[in-house]
């Protein structure tokens, strides 16, 4: 990925994870009583789309192959 793009995906997701995180932050009302999951679900999709293993998929694979 080029630098412009991996800023724009990282403010992307920064800005889907601060509102989980501050309505799990204020209380129940806005989750519910899965505040912990909420968070790491959106960790772990956010991990899947544009984790680190993804970015560097040519240096672990081989930069010929794809």
């Amino acid at each position: 990925m080029a630098s412009g793009t991996t800023l724009v995906l990282e403010m992307v997701l920064t800005l889907g994870l601060a509102p989980v995180i501050l309505g799990t932050a204020s209380g129940a009302r806005n989750i519910g009583h899965n505040e912990a999951i909420a968070v790491g679900g959106y960790v772990a999709l956010a991990a899947l789309w544009a984790g680190p293993a993804r970015a560097r998929r040519r240096h672990l694979v081989g930069a010929n192959s794809l």
